[in-house]
C-alpha cells in the first residue's frame, strides 16, 4: 500500500541555483501572470457590464447568465423575411458607441419621416387648392392685401363724409372720389316728402311704409328669438336624446345584472332537479328492493333481504315479530318522501320554466335595448339626412306571419327532409305554416289563389307571407306532379300589391328550390310599418311589385342539386342561418351565399357547386327575430 510522505522543505543551504536567477525567473512569472489578467480583463471590458458577475447583489445561480448573456447577439425576423442583428446589452465601449449611434439614427429616421409627412401634406394642400377657379388662383397675396387696405380706406371715408355732407351738398357733388365724375345721387340726407292724396305719395302708400317699417324691426326680433329658440330646441333634442340614451344603457346594465343572477339561479335549479331527480330514482330503487329480490341469482341482496320476507308470518298468530311492523312502517314513511319528492320536482320543473322564459325574454329586451341605442346614436349623426333615416326603416313585425310551402315529393328524394327542416324554422320564427305536398302544374296555382283568399279574409294585421315553392323546373317554370309546366311569374303575381291588399306594403318572400337549367357549375380555383304607418311626406301610392323578396336555389341556367336522404344543401343552409343568426334578411341571404359557396356538392363522383341568387324589391329592412 503507497504511503504519502509530506513534501521535504528544503533549505536555503541546500538550493544550488543562485537567488538572483530565482528572482528574475519569478519577476518574469509575475509580469506575464499581470500582463494575461490585464488582457484578459480588458476583452472582457468591451462587453461585460460593470454588474455582472462579481456583483455582490447577484444571485449565485444567476452568475453564469449575467456573465453570458452580455456575450450574445440578438437576431430579430423582420417582416420581410430578413434578420437583425443587434449588438449584446451591457455598457462596453464598442456597446455604448453602437447604442449611441442607434439613437441618433432613430432620431435622423423620425426627422425624416416628418419632413416627408410634410412634403406629402404640401401636396396634398397643393393639390387640393388646384380645384379652385381660375379666376381665384391668380394674384391672391395681392388680392388680399388690396381687401385689406380698402376695407381700412373705406372706414376713413366713413368717417370724413359725415362731416362734410353740408358742404357736399353746396357744392352740389355727392362724393370726393372723383371730381370729374357725374355725380350720383345719395339717398343718404332725403327726407320722406308728406303724403299727398292727389300725388305720388298717398297716405294708403305712407300707411304700408310704415307698417314695412315697423314690420322691419319686429322681424329682427322675431329672427333673433327664432335663432335662441332653435339653439334651445337643438340643446333640448341632444339632452332628451343623451336622458333617453343613458336611460337605456342603464336598463341594459340593470338587465345584463339581472340577466347573470337568473343565469346562476338557473344552473343552480337545474343542479338541484338534477340530485333530486337521482335521489327519487334511488328511492324507488330501495322501495323494490325492499319487496325482496327478483331473482334468485343475485344471492348476495337476497341473503340482505331475507329478513323483510318476515311479513308473510304476520297473518299468523305468534308471528308477530317487531322486523315486519318496522318494515311495513318504513315503506310507508318511503312512499310519502317519494310522493313528496315528485311533488317538489314538479315544482322545480314548472319555476325552472318559467325562469327559463324570464332570463330568454331578458336576453331579447338586452338585445332591442342594444339595438334602440344604436339606430339613435347612428341616426342622430348630422351626416344623416331625412332620406337616408327612412332607408334605415324595418318593417313592422308584430302582427301575424303566414307561410305556405308546396313540395313535389314525386321523384325527388330528400325533400321530406327539407319539409322537416322548413317547418321547424317556420315553428320557431312564429310562422303559421301550411305544407301541401305532390300539388299538380293547376294546383300550384289554385293553392296560392286560396292561401291569398285566406290572408285577406283575416281580420288581424299579417305583417309577412312566406312561400317555399320545391319542384323540379327550368328558367321561370316549375313541374307539376302532372309532369306539367307552371310559370313562376303566374305566381309571383298573386300576392302582389294589386291582387293581395292584406299584403300592400308588407314583406313577401318567395323561396325556390327548383333547376333553372342543365349546366354544371364545377367551381373555379381563385388565387393567393303597415301603410297607415306610412309618414306625410311619402307617397300614397306603392309600386305594384314592390316589396317582394325572390330567393332562388341556383343562378340562371343552372342545375340545383339534393342529396337523396339529407335533402337539398340550399334549404338546410337557408334554415340554419335562418334560425341561428339574427339580423336583416338580405344580411342572412349573404351568409347563406357564403357557406354555400363554400360547401361542394357531389353528383357523379365529382365535386359541383351552387350559387343562390337573390332578387329584391324590398323598401326597407326585414327582421324575421
Amino acid at each position: 500500500m503507497p504511503v504519502l510522505l509530506p513534501p521535504v522543505e528544503q533549505s536555503k543551504s541546500s538550493r544550488v541555483g543562485a537567488p538572483e536567477w530565482r528572482e528574475e525567473a519569478q519577476v518574469k512569472m509575475l509580469e506575464a501572470q499581470q500582463l494575461t489578467d490585464r488582457c484578459g480583463q480588458e476583452a472582457v471590458a468591451m462587453w461585460q457590464p460593470k454588474d455582472s458577475v462579481w456583483d455582490p447583489n447577484v444571485a449565485r445561480h444567476l452568475c453564469k447568465a449575467a456573465y453570458i448573456q452580455p456575450w450574445r447577439f440578438h437576431v430579430q425576423l423582420l417582416q420581410d423575411g430578413g434578420t437583425l442583428e443587434t449588438p449584446p446589452p451591457g455598457e462596453g465601449q464598442i456597446n455604448g458607441q453602437l447604442q449611441l449611434l442607434q439613437r441618433q439614427r432613430q432620431a435622423t429616421d423620425h426627422r425624416l419621416s416628418e419632413v416627408r409627412k410634410g412634403l406629402l401634406i404640401n401636396q396634398q394642400s397643393v393639390k387640393l387648392r388646384g380645384y379652385r377657379p381660375e379666376s381665384e388662383k391668380a394674384l391672391a397675396s395681392c388680392r388680399d392685401t388690396l381687401a385689406f387696405c380698402c376695407k381700412e380706406r373705406l372706414q376713413a371715408v366713413d368717417l370724413m363724409n359725415k362731416p362734410l355732407d353740408k358742404v357736399l351738398e353746396l357744392a352740389g357733388r355727392h362724393s370726393w372720389v372723383d371730381l370729374s365724375r357725374i355725380p350720383t345721387p345719395s339717398t343718404q340726407g332725403q327726407k320722406t316728402p308728406p303724403s299727398n292724396p292727389v300725388g305720388a305719395y298717398t297716405p294708403e302708400c305712407a300707411a304700408v311704409l310704415n307698417d314695412a317699417k315697423r314690420l322691419l324691426m319686429e322681424s329682427k326680433d322675431a329672427l333673433q328669438e327664432m335663432a335662441k329658440n332653435e339653439e334651445e330646441i337643438r340643446e333640448q333634442q341632444l339632452q332628451i336624446s343623451d336622458g333617453v340614451c343613458s336611460s337605456l344603457a342603464q336598463k341594459m346594465r340593470e338587465t345584463t345584472e339581472l340577466k347573470e343572477r337568473m343565469n346562476m339561479t338557473v344552473g343552480l335549479m337545474r343542479g338541484t332537479i338534477h340530485r333530486c331527480t337521482k335521489f327519487n330514482q334511488e328511492m324507488y330503487i330501495t322501495r323494490g328492493l325492499i319487496k325482496g329480490p327478483l331473482s334468485k341469482t343475485h344471492l348476495e341482496t337476497r341473503e340482505k333481504l331475507d329478513r323483510p320476507l318476515v311479513r308473510v308470518y304476520q297473518r299468523h298468530v305468534g308471528t308477530q315479530l317487531p322486523e315486519a311492523a318496522r318494515l311495513t312502517q318504513g315503506t310507508d314513511k318511503l312512499q310519502r318522501h317519494i310522493s313528496n319528492v315528485e311533488k317538489n320536482l314538479e315544482d322545480l320543473h314548472t319555476t325552472h320554466r318559467n325562469l327559463t322564459r324570464s332570463l330568454n325574454c331578458k336576453r331579447i329586451g338586452h338585445e332591442v335595448d342594444y339595438n334602440v341605442v344604436r339606430l339613435r346614436l347612428r341616426q342622430r349623426h348630422p351626416h344623416v339626412n331625412y332620406e337616408q333615416a327612412q332607408c334605415l326603416e324595418a318593417y313592422d313585425m308584430s302582427g301575424a306571419r303566414v307561410a305556405l310551402t308546396l313540395c313535389v315529393t314525386k321523384a325527388r328524394e330528400g325533400s321530406e327532409a327539407d319539409l322537416v327542416a322548413l317547418e321547424r324554422m317556420f315553428q320557431q320564427l312564429g310562422f303559421e305554416s301550411t305544407i301541401k305536398r305532390d300539388p299538380t302544374a293547376q294546383q300550384f296555382q289554385e293553392e296560392l289563389e286560396k292561401f291569398q283568399q285566406a290572408i285577406d279574409a283575416r281580420k288581424d294585421f299579417v305583417s309577412c307571407a312566406f312561400v317555399v315553392l320545391m319542384a323540379h323546373g327550368l328558367e321561370g317554370q316549375l313541374e307539376g306532379e302532372d309532369e306539367q309546366m307552371v310559370e313562376l311569374e303566374n305566381l309571383f303575381e298573386v300576392l302582389n300589391n294589386k291582387n293581395c291588399q292584406a299584403l300592400r306594403a308588407k314583406p313577401k318572400v318567395y323561396i325556390v328550390q327548383a333547376c333553372r337549367g342543365e349546366q354544371m357549375d364545377p367551381g373555379e380555383t381563385v388565387g393567393g310599418g303597415n301603410i297607415e304607418m306610412i309618414t306625410k311626406d311619402s307617397p300614397q301610392t306603392i309600386p305594384t311589385y314592390t316589396d317582394a323578396l325572390h330567393i332562388y336555389s341556383t343562378v340562371e341556367g343552372y342545375l340545383s342539386y339534393r342529396h337523396d336522404k339529407e335533402g337539398s344543401c340550399f334549404i338546410q343552409t337557408l334554415v340554419d342561418v335562418f334560425t341561428e343568426t339574427k339580423g336583416p334578411i338580405l344580411e342572412l341571404l349573404s351568409e347563406v351565399t357564403r357557406r354555400m359557396a363554400e360547401a361542394e356538392v357531389v353528383q357523379e363522383g365529382e365535386a359541383k357547386k351552387m350559387n343562390p341568387e337573390v332578387q329584391s324589391t324590398l323598401r326597407k329592412r326585414l327582421y324575421l327575430q
